[in-house]
């Protein structure tokens, strides 16, 4: 299922993911320091 729905992402898809992954550890980064 994983797996099924990774690979129907496409590639704006996974930058969009990726983006909002390191926005969001940037922001949690920030909180705890």
């Amino acid at each position: 299922m994983h797996l099924r729905f990774v690979g129907r992402l496409g590639l704006a898809d996974a930058v969009t993911v990726a983006n909002a992954a390191v926005g969001f550890l940037a922001v949690v980064a920030a909180t705890v320091d």
